[in-house]
């Protein structure tokens, strides 16, 4: 049953268009796979972010966690967004088309609500940083009483 789920909705998203976070990852080159111009993009979106982004917007998509990218199979995760309806007009006016929604969806991952409960700059590597250090100062003490 869950394989014709699956198979169903495939069928359903096959005319839609597949975005990777890669797409649209500054830290990439246009050779890795990078579609959009560097100051239009964000850094290391995920699928999940698109898809939330993609559906905040009020486009129906479809999340493919499983599915890699084919130029680099470690990026896991597309995301299939419905942009046109049968006739081949678009769904949304203001984002007429693949290259427009791909600039839609970097400018507005950064201010997703999945990122912004993250804290900035990895904030728990700064602690375990912080506790290293006096244990560091203590060895190099240590060392300056044994050379006297």
């Amino acid at each position: 049953r869950e394989r014709m789920e699956e198979a169903a909705r495939a069928i359903q998203t096959k005319k839609w268009v597949t975005v990777y976070p890669i797409y649209i990852n500054a830290k990439k080159t246009l050779a890795e796979g990078r579609r959009i111009p560097k100051p239009k993009c964000c850094e290391n979106p995920t699928a999940g972010e698109i898809n939330e982004v993609a559906k905040q917007l009020g486009l129906e998509s479809s999340l493919e966690a499983e599915k890699c990218y084919p130029r680099d199979w470690t990026q896991k995760g597309r995301v299939k967004i419905h942009l046109k309806n049968e006739q081949g007009k678009p769904i949304l006016a203001e984002i007429p088309d693949r290259q427009t929604l791909l600039v839609k969806l970097a400018e507005l991952v950064p201010k997703a609500p999945s990122r912004q409960a993250k804290p900035a700059g990895g904030g728990g590597g700064g602690k375990k940083a912080g506790a290293q250090q006096p244990q560091q100062q203590q060895a190099q003490g240590n060392k300056k009483k044994r050379n006297r």
